[in-house]
């Protein structure tokens, strides 16, 4: 082994202990980096070299989660809401007798005497 092999090794598992004490302290990179005495970009500069596979797919790819679509009452049967010039407000179905509701808004718009 190199001596240049051996020198990446240590900072690569120096900055390996230094991201998992960063992770575990659940502050943000610029109050770790503060606290720390470390420089920022190098930090992120690491932060990025060290990531897994699997942290590079996760930035790059969309995650989709399958979904079952189904008939649902509260949408389906959903009341239809009528706002009067009276002031009056109706909710319907949307199935509701036609010539009723004619007649109740008819009678609800009235004028009084």
């Amino acid at each position: 082994m190199t001596r240049r092999n051996r020198i990446d090794e240590d900072k690569h598992a120096y900055w390996k202990q230094v991201l998992q004490r960063w992770r575990d302290s659940g502050m943000s990179i610029r109050a770790f980096c503060t606290q720390q005495r470390l420089r920022e970009p190098q930090f992120t500069w690491w932060k990025r070299r060290l990531a897994t596979p699997l942290d590079r797919v996760a930035k790059t790819q969309p995650a989709f989660i399958p979904v079952k679509l189904t008939d649902s009452p509260a949408t389906t049967k959903a009341p239809i809401e009528i706002r009067l010039h009276s002031g009056h407000q109706l909710f319907v179905q949307a199935d509701c007798d036609r010539q009723l509701l004619a007649d109740i808004v008819t009678l609800l718009e009235k004028q009084p005497c």
